[in-house]
Protein backbone atom coordinates (compact mmCIF):
# COMPACT_ATOMS: atom_id res chain seq x y z
CA UNK A 1 0.00 0.00 0.00
CA UNK A 2 1.12 3.35 -0.97
CA UNK A 3 1.37 6.11 1.60
CA UNK A 4 0.75 9.83 0.38
CA UNK A 5 3.26 11.64 2.07
CA UNK A 6 1.86 15.15 0.24
CA UNK A 7 -1.25 14.56 2.32
CA UNK A 8 0.12 13.75 5.35
CA UNK A 9 2.46 16.47 5.61
CA UNK A 10 -0.33 18.83 4.64
CA UNK A 11 -2.49 17.42 7.74
CA UNK A 12 0.50 18.22 9.68
CA UNK A 13 1.31 21.87 8.61
CA UNK A 14 -1.99 22.56 9.49
CA UNK A 15 -2.23 21.18 12.75
CA UNK A 16 0.97 22.99 13.64
CA UNK A 17 -0.25 26.07 12.20
CA UNK A 18 -3.81 25.36 14.44
CA UNK A 19 -1.34 24.76 17.54
CA UNK A 20 0.53 27.99 17.09
CA UNK A 21 -2.53 30.20 16.23
CA UNK A 22 -4.70 28.90 19.77
CA UNK A 23 -1.05 29.55 21.22
CA UNK A 24 -0.95 32.89 20.05
CA UNK A 25 -4.63 33.47 21.18
CA UNK A 26 -3.66 31.99 24.69
CA UNK A 27 -0.95 34.31 25.11
CA UNK A 28 -2.79 36.87 23.47
CA UNK A 29 -5.35 36.57 25.53
CA UNK A 30 -3.25 36.24 28.81
CA UNK A 31 -2.07 39.36 27.81
CA UNK A 32 -5.49 41.14 27.83
CA UNK A 33 -6.69 39.63 30.80
CA UNK A 34 -3.09 40.82 32.73
CA UNK A 35 -3.61 44.25 31.03
CA UNK A 36 -7.37 45.05 32.46
CA UNK A 37 -6.77 43.34 36.05
CA UNK A 38 -3.35 45.66 35.88
CA UNK A 39 -5.67 48.44 35.10
CA UNK A 40 -8.24 47.41 37.80
CA UNK A 41 -6.13 47.03 40.45
CA UNK A 42 -3.97 50.36 39.17
CA UNK A 43 -7.98 51.97 39.76
CA UNK A 44 -8.57 50.81 43.20
CA UNK A 45 -4.74 52.08 44.24
CA UNK A 46 -6.26 55.52 42.65
CA UNK A 47 -8.87 55.57 44.66
CA UNK A 48 -7.38 54.22 48.04
CA UNK A 49 -4.53 56.89 47.40
CA UNK A 50 -7.13 59.48 46.92
CA UNK A 51 -9.02 58.56 49.54
CA UNK A 52 -6.23 58.60 52.03
CA UNK A 53 -5.44 61.65 50.79
CA UNK A 54 -8.73 62.93 51.35
CA UNK A 55 -9.26 61.85 54.99
CA UNK A 56 -5.82 63.21 55.73
CA UNK A 57 -6.68 66.78 54.64
CA UNK A 58 -9.84 66.14 56.46
CA UNK A 59 -7.52 65.90 59.66
CA UNK A 60 -5.12 68.60 59.10
CA UNK A 61 -8.40 70.88 58.84
CA UNK A 62 -9.35 69.69 61.97
CA UNK A 63 -6.16 70.02 63.39
CA UNK A 64 -6.11 73.58 62.33
CA UNK A 65 -10.02 73.68 63.82
CA UNK A 66 -8.72 72.73 67.13
CA UNK A 67 -5.12 75.49 67.16
CA UNK A 68 -7.90 78.03 65.86
CA UNK A 69 -10.77 77.44 68.48
CA UNK A 70 -8.46 76.07 71.80
CA UNK A 71 -9.63 78.20 74.35
CA UNK A 72 -13.17 77.61 73.35
CA UNK A 73 -13.37 73.65 73.34
CA UNK A 74 -13.72 71.25 76.19
CA UNK A 75 -11.38 69.33 77.25
CA UNK A 76 -12.34 65.70 77.77
CA UNK A 77 -15.39 65.56 75.25
CA UNK A 78 -15.41 64.09 71.99
CA UNK A 79 -16.97 66.19 69.37
CA UNK A 80 -17.91 64.98 65.99
CA UNK A 81 -18.21 67.95 63.09
CA UNK A 82 -19.00 68.22 59.46
CA UNK A 83 -16.13 70.31 58.12
CA UNK A 84 -17.66 71.55 55.33
CA UNK A 85 -21.38 71.25 56.07
CA UNK A 86 -21.76 69.48 53.16
CA UNK A 87 -22.27 65.78 54.59
CA UNK A 88 -19.65 64.08 52.82
CA UNK A 89 -16.40 65.87 55.40
CA UNK A 90 -16.63 64.54 58.50
CA UNK A 91 -13.53 64.11 61.16
CA UNK A 92 -14.01 63.14 65.30
CA UNK A 93 -11.92 64.46 67.86
CA UNK A 94 -11.30 65.38 71.03
CA UNK A 95 -8.60 67.05 73.69
CA UNK A 96 -7.46 66.16 76.55
CA UNK A 97 -4.87 67.84 79.39
CA UNK A 98 -1.70 66.09 79.85
CA UNK A 99 0.30 68.08 81.93
CA UNK A 100 1.23 71.79 81.09
CA UNK A 101 0.08 70.66 77.53
CA UNK A 102 -2.91 68.87 75.86
CA UNK A 103 -3.10 65.82 73.44
CA UNK A 104 -5.21 66.12 70.50
CA UNK A 105 -6.74 63.49 68.47
CA UNK A 106 -8.79 63.65 65.08
CA UNK A 107 -9.89 60.62 63.26
CA UNK A 108 -11.29 60.85 60.14
CA UNK A 109 -12.95 57.56 57.89
CA UNK A 110 -14.68 56.47 54.68
CA UNK A 111 -15.85 53.54 53.81
CA UNK A 112 -13.19 50.99 55.00
CA UNK A 113 -10.67 53.53 55.38
CA UNK A 114 -9.49 55.40 58.47
CA UNK A 115 -7.00 57.44 59.33
CA UNK A 116 -6.12 59.61 62.60
CA UNK A 117 -3.25 61.71 63.96
CA UNK A 118 -2.54 62.19 67.43
CA UNK A 119 -0.14 65.59 68.28
CA UNK A 120 0.65 67.08 71.65
CA UNK A 121 -0.62 70.65 71.26
CA UNK A 122 1.07 73.44 73.05
CA UNK A 123 1.37 77.75 72.88
CA UNK A 124 3.39 80.17 71.32
CA UNK A 125 5.13 82.55 73.36
CA UNK A 126 2.45 85.50 74.61
CA UNK A 127 3.81 89.30 75.25
CA UNK A 128 5.75 88.12 78.37
CA UNK A 129 7.35 85.13 77.34
CA UNK A 130 8.74 86.74 74.57
CA UNK A 131 11.08 88.53 76.77
CA UNK A 132 14.11 87.58 77.85
CA UNK A 133 13.51 88.51 81.66
CA UNK A 134 10.80 89.41 83.91
CA UNK A 135 11.89 90.63 87.44
CA UNK A 136 9.36 91.41 90.14
CA UNK A 137 10.07 94.92 91.29
CA UNK A 138 10.72 94.42 94.76
CA UNK A 139 12.66 98.29 95.03
CA UNK A 140 15.70 96.90 94.58
CA UNK A 141 17.83 97.15 91.34
CA UNK A 142 19.12 94.47 88.96
CA UNK A 143 23.10 94.37 89.64
CA UNK A 144 24.69 92.18 86.88
CA UNK A 145 28.67 91.58 87.09
CA UNK A 146 31.47 88.67 85.64
CA UNK A 147 30.12 88.19 82.07
CA UNK A 148 26.57 87.96 82.73
CA UNK A 149 24.58 88.77 79.88
CA UNK A 150 21.05 89.24 79.41
CA UNK A 151 19.90 89.56 75.42
CA UNK A 152 15.89 90.35 74.49
CA UNK A 153 13.34 92.67 76.34
CA UNK A 154 13.64 93.19 80.01
CA UNK A 155 10.94 93.59 82.34
CA UNK A 156 12.70 95.97 85.75
CA UNK A 157 12.27 97.17 88.87
CA UNK A 158 12.03 100.78 88.61
CA UNK A 159 15.16 101.29 90.41
CA UNK A 160 16.72 100.13 86.96
CA UNK A 161 20.26 98.14 86.62
CA UNK A 162 23.83 98.80 87.32
CA UNK A 163 27.21 96.95 87.51
CA UNK A 164 28.94 96.06 90.49
CA UNK A 165 32.03 93.86 91.31
CA UNK A 166 31.77 90.93 92.40
CA UNK A 167 35.08 88.86 93.79
CA UNK A 168 36.92 91.88 92.65
CA UNK A 169 35.94 91.10 89.12
CA UNK A 170 33.99 93.66 87.11
CA UNK A 171 30.83 93.82 84.27
CA UNK A 172 32.46 93.06 81.34
CA UNK A 173 29.72 93.53 79.00
CA UNK A 174 29.28 96.12 76.61
CA UNK A 175 25.46 96.96 77.37
CA UNK A 176 23.78 96.13 80.92
CA UNK A 177 20.63 94.84 79.16
CA UNK A 178 20.98 94.03 75.49
CA UNK A 179 17.60 94.92 74.48
CA UNK A 180 14.75 97.06 75.18
CA UNK A 181 13.65 97.98 79.38
CA UNK A 182 10.25 98.43 80.35
CA UNK A 183 8.60 98.59 84.40
CA UNK A 184 7.80 95.45 86.36
CA UNK A 185 5.10 95.20 88.60
CA UNK A 186 5.49 94.25 92.21
CA UNK A 187 4.62 90.61 92.25
CA UNK A 188 4.92 88.63 88.68
CA UNK A 189 2.05 88.23 86.08
CA UNK A 190 -0.33 85.38 87.51
CA UNK A 191 -0.45 82.22 86.25
CA UNK A 192 -3.28 81.27 83.82
CA UNK A 193 -5.91 79.25 85.96
CA UNK A 194 -6.77 77.54 83.04
CA UNK A 195 -3.52 76.09 82.52
CA UNK A 196 -3.25 74.92 86.31
CA UNK A 197 -6.88 73.27 86.35
CA UNK A 198 -6.33 71.37 83.32
CA UNK A 199 -2.58 70.12 85.47
CA UNK A 200 -4.77 68.88 88.03
CA UNK A 201 -7.37 67.20 85.74
CA UNK A 202 -4.35 65.09 84.14
CA UNK A 203 -3.11 64.25 87.18
CA UNK A 204 -6.84 62.94 88.63
CA UNK A 205 -7.62 59.53 89.94
CA UNK A 206 -10.86 58.06 90.84
CA UNK A 207 -9.71 54.34 92.23
CA UNK A 208 -6.61 52.57 93.49
CA UNK A 209 -3.93 52.58 91.52
CA UNK A 210 -1.79 49.32 90.59
CA UNK A 211 1.31 48.65 91.88
CA UNK A 212 4.59 49.77 89.05
CA UNK A 213 7.10 47.04 88.36
CA UNK A 214 9.66 49.98 88.54
CA UNK A 215 12.14 48.17 86.21
CA UNK A 216 9.42 46.88 83.58
CA UNK A 217 8.76 47.39 80.10
CA UNK A 218 4.74 49.65 79.65
CA UNK A 219 3.55 51.80 76.33
CA UNK A 220 0.68 52.87 76.02
CA UNK A 221 -0.67 55.46 73.33
CA UNK A 222 -3.00 57.89 73.22
CA UNK A 223 -5.70 57.51 70.38
CA UNK A 224 -8.80 57.40 72.84
CA UNK A 225 -7.75 54.93 75.52
CA UNK A 226 -7.57 56.21 79.12
CA UNK A 227 -4.83 57.14 81.06
CA UNK A 228 -2.63 54.80 82.70
CA UNK A 229 -2.07 55.63 86.75
CA UNK A 230 0.42 53.37 88.76
CA UNK A 231 2.03 54.06 92.11
CA UNK A 232 5.36 53.03 93.60
CA UNK A 233 6.49 53.02 97.17
CA UNK A 234 8.74 55.70 98.81
CA UNK A 235 12.65 55.54 97.38
CA UNK A 236 11.80 52.99 95.05
CA UNK A 237 13.78 53.94 91.37
CA UNK A 238 11.92 53.65 88.41
CA UNK A 239 14.40 52.27 85.81
CA UNK A 240 12.82 50.55 83.21
CA UNK A 241 11.15 51.64 80.06
CA UNK A 242 7.55 54.24 79.86
CA UNK A 243 6.03 55.42 77.12
CA UNK A 244 3.09 57.30 76.19
CA UNK A 245 -0.40 57.62 78.08
CA UNK A 246 1.39 56.84 81.80
CA UNK A 247 1.21 58.48 84.86
CA UNK A 248 3.21 57.43 88.19
CA UNK A 249 2.07 58.70 91.05
CA UNK A 250 3.82 58.29 94.54
CA UNK A 251 3.54 59.71 98.37
CA UNK A 252 6.94 59.31 99.31
CA UNK A 253 10.26 60.11 97.22
CA UNK A 254 10.90 59.27 93.54
CA UNK A 255 13.60 58.16 92.20
CA UNK A 256 14.69 58.04 87.99
CA UNK A 257 17.76 56.20 87.06
CA UNK A 258 19.86 57.06 84.89
CA UNK A 259 19.15 54.00 82.55
CA UNK A 260 14.93 54.77 82.85
CA UNK A 261 13.91 55.01 79.57
CA UNK A 262 11.09 57.31 79.56
CA UNK A 263 9.16 59.67 76.70
CA UNK A 264 5.96 61.34 77.47
CA UNK A 265 4.86 60.23 80.85
CA UNK A 266 4.40 62.19 83.71
CA UNK A 267 5.63 61.30 87.53
CA UNK A 268 3.93 63.21 90.32
CA UNK A 269 5.33 62.68 93.72
CA UNK A 270 6.46 65.35 96.88
CA UNK A 271 10.04 64.64 96.10
CA UNK A 272 11.92 63.65 92.67
CA UNK A 273 15.12 63.13 91.95
CA UNK A 274 16.89 62.17 88.70
CA UNK A 275 19.75 60.62 88.49
CA UNK A 276 22.94 61.52 87.26
CA UNK A 277 23.46 60.51 83.54
CA UNK A 278 19.70 60.18 82.41
CA UNK A 279 18.33 61.43 79.33
CA UNK A 280 14.46 61.22 78.51
CA UNK A 281 11.57 63.14 77.94
CA UNK A 282 9.40 63.64 80.54
CA UNK A 283 6.74 66.19 83.21
CA UNK A 284 7.48 65.95 86.87
CA UNK A 285 4.69 67.50 89.14
CA UNK A 286 5.90 67.47 92.76
CA UNK A 287 5.33 69.31 95.67
CA UNK A 288 8.28 70.05 98.23
CA UNK A 289 11.72 69.20 96.16
CA UNK A 290 13.02 68.31 92.33
CA UNK A 291 16.50 67.71 91.90
CA UNK A 292 17.93 67.20 88.55
CA UNK A 293 21.31 65.65 88.73
CA UNK A 294 24.53 66.41 86.60
CA UNK A 295 24.53 65.38 83.16
CA UNK A 296 20.55 65.12 82.92
CA UNK A 297 19.08 65.80 79.59
CA UNK A 298 15.59 66.57 79.41
CA UNK A 299 14.64 66.29 76.17
CA UNK A 300 11.63 68.56 74.76
CA UNK A 301 8.86 68.61 75.52
CA UNK A 302 9.49 68.04 79.39
CA UNK A 303 8.25 70.17 82.51
CA UNK A 304 9.37 70.81 86.06
CA UNK A 305 6.23 71.86 87.83
CA UNK A 306 6.50 72.56 92.04
CA UNK A 307 2.91 74.33 93.18
CA UNK A 308 3.66 74.89 97.47
CA UNK A 309 2.01 77.69 98.94
CA UNK A 310 3.71 77.22 102.26
CA UNK A 311 6.66 76.21 103.48
CA UNK A 312 10.31 74.70 101.82
CA UNK A 313 10.46 74.01 98.06
CA UNK A 314 13.61 73.98 96.17
CA UNK A 315 14.08 73.11 92.07
CA UNK A 316 17.69 72.16 91.69
CA UNK A 317 19.36 71.93 88.09
CA UNK A 318 22.98 70.51 88.99
CA UNK A 319 25.87 71.14 86.95
CA UNK A 320 25.86 70.47 83.27
CA UNK A 321 22.46 69.50 83.28
CA UNK A 322 19.99 70.56 80.65
CA UNK A 323 16.43 70.86 80.06
CA UNK A 324 14.01 71.44 77.48
CA UNK A 325 10.77 72.81 77.83
CA UNK A 326 9.13 74.25 81.03
CA UNK A 327 9.73 75.02 84.54
CA UNK A 328 7.52 76.57 87.21
CA UNK A 329 8.32 77.29 91.27
CA UNK A 330 4.64 78.76 92.41
CA UNK A 331 3.38 79.47 95.40
CA UNK A 332 1.72 82.37 97.58
CA UNK A 333 3.80 85.95 97.43
CA UNK A 334 4.65 85.71 101.03
CA UNK A 335 6.94 82.75 101.08
CA UNK A 336 9.18 83.80 98.45
CA UNK A 337 12.31 82.69 100.68
CA UNK A 338 11.49 79.62 101.47
CA UNK A 339 11.34 78.92 97.44
CA UNK A 340 14.06 78.65 95.42
CA UNK A 341 15.32 77.79 91.83
CA UNK A 342 19.02 77.36 91.62
CA UNK A 343 20.85 76.89 88.42
CA UNK A 344 24.31 75.50 89.17
CA UNK A 345 27.13 76.37 86.83
CA UNK A 346 26.99 75.11 83.38
CA UNK A 347 23.36 74.04 83.81
CA UNK A 348 21.17 75.45 81.23
CA UNK A 349 17.50 75.49 80.12
CA UNK A 350 16.12 76.12 76.77
CA UNK A 351 12.24 77.21 77.48
CA UNK A 352 10.79 79.32 79.17
CA UNK A 353 10.83 79.50 83.65
CA UNK A 354 8.28 81.13 85.98
CA UNK A 355 9.99 81.27 89.09
CA UNK A 356 7.90 83.21 92.25
CA UNK A 357 10.46 82.61 94.01
CA UNK A 358 14.39 83.26 94.77
CA UNK A 359 16.62 82.50 91.69
CA UNK A 360 20.12 81.40 91.87
CA UNK A 361 21.15 81.91 88.53
CA UNK A 362 24.51 80.44 87.71
CA UNK A 363 24.07 78.62 84.72
CA UNK A 364 22.30 79.94 80.78
CA UNK A 365 18.44 80.44 79.96
CA UNK A 366 18.25 80.49 76.49
CA UNK A 367 14.74 81.96 76.38
CA UNK A 368 12.82 83.68 79.20
CA UNK A 369 12.85 83.75 82.76
CA UNK A 370 10.08 85.34 85.78
CA UNK A 371 11.14 85.62 88.84
CA UNK A 372 10.11 87.08 91.68
CA UNK A 373 14.51 87.95 93.19
CA UNK A 374 17.53 86.62 92.20
CA UNK A 375 20.08 85.83 94.01
CA UNK A 376 23.99 85.34 93.40
CA UNK A 377 26.01 83.53 96.38
CA UNK A 378 29.27 84.03 97.39
CA UNK A 379 30.52 81.77 100.48
CA UNK A 380 28.14 82.27 103.15
CA UNK A 381 26.63 85.50 101.57
CA UNK A 382 23.61 86.35 99.61
CA UNK A 383 23.47 89.27 97.24
CA UNK A 384 19.77 89.93 96.17
CA UNK A 385 19.02 91.09 92.72
CA UNK A 386 23.24 90.09 91.50
CA UNK A 387 23.71 87.92 88.39
CA UNK A 388 27.13 86.50 87.61
CA UNK A 389 28.53 85.13 85.56
CA UNK A 390 25.55 83.95 83.76
CA UNK A 391 22.99 84.05 80.64
CA UNK A 392 19.60 84.80 79.30
CA UNK A 393 19.27 85.17 76.00
CA UNK A 394 16.12 85.38 74.20
CA UNK A 395 17.35 85.51 70.90
CA UNK A 396 19.17 81.31 71.42
CA UNK A 397 15.56 80.14 71.80
CA UNK A 398 14.56 78.23 68.68
CA UNK A 399 11.67 79.80 66.94
CA UNK A 400 10.20 76.34 66.46
CA UNK A 401 10.03 76.40 70.53
CA UNK A 402 6.26 75.92 72.00
CA UNK A 403 5.52 76.00 75.35
CA UNK A 404 2.28 76.44 77.32
CA UNK A 405 -0.11 79.78 77.68
CA UNK A 406 1.54 80.78 81.27
CA UNK A 407 -0.02 84.15 81.37
CA UNK A 408 -2.91 83.68 78.96
CA UNK A 409 -1.85 86.10 76.56
CA UNK A 410 -0.55 83.83 73.54
CA UNK A 411 -2.74 83.71 70.91
CA UNK A 412 -1.47 81.22 68.91
CA UNK A 413 -1.32 77.71 69.37
CA UNK A 414 0.99 74.97 67.63
CA UNK A 415 2.01 71.43 67.36
CA UNK A 416 4.32 70.43 70.19
CA UNK A 417 4.87 66.71 68.92
CA UNK A 418 3.43 63.75 66.65
CA UNK A 419 2.56 61.28 69.28
CA UNK A 420 2.27 57.67 68.20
Amino acid sequence: MQINTDKLFSRKNKAGVLSLVLGIGIIVAAVCSSMIYLAYFHRLSQIHDTTKLTLNRRIDSGLNYILANFSKLERDKAYHMDLFENGKDSVSFFLKPWGLFQVARVYAGQGTLSSEKIAMVGSYAGQVENSALYLADKSRPLSVGGNTRIVGKAFLPKTGVKKVVVNKVAYNGGSLIYGATSHSKTNLPALNNLIIDNLFKSLAITTDLPELDPGGQLSYDFSGGLTKHFRTWQGEAISGKFKGNIIVHSNGKMVVAKGAQLEDIIIKAPFVQIDDGFQGSLQVVAEDTIIIGSNVQLKYPSALVLLKDKGKALIQLQRRSQVEGVIILAGETGELHQRYLHFEPQSKLIGTAYARGMVIMQGAIHGHLSCSKLLHTNGSSLYENHIFNARIDRDLLPDAFIGTDLWGDSNRMGIVKWLD
